[in-house]
């Protein structure tokens, strides 16, 4: 790591600009794990709408024919 590099992130930690970076990415971390997991809970039953769309639009244009 280049000694630049070094010294502006120890600058960046000690100062109160630092913490205030460390606090707002782990609030932005915590607002993406939750909405990862949101969107897992809930893609199981998205997919089960669509297939269910799917098989009925499949239906009405097998009557259609």
């Amino acid at each position: 790591m280049s000694k630049w590099i070094r010294v502006e992130m120890i600058r960046l930690f000690r100062g109160e600009e630092g913490t205030e970076v460390v606090e707002w990415t782990l609030v932005a971390g915590l607002i993406v794990a939750i909405a990862a997991a949101t969107f897992l809970a809930i893609g199981q039953d998205v997919d089960a709408v669509f297939t269910a769309i799917e098989a009925n639009t499949q239906q009405a244009a097998d009557n259609v024919q």
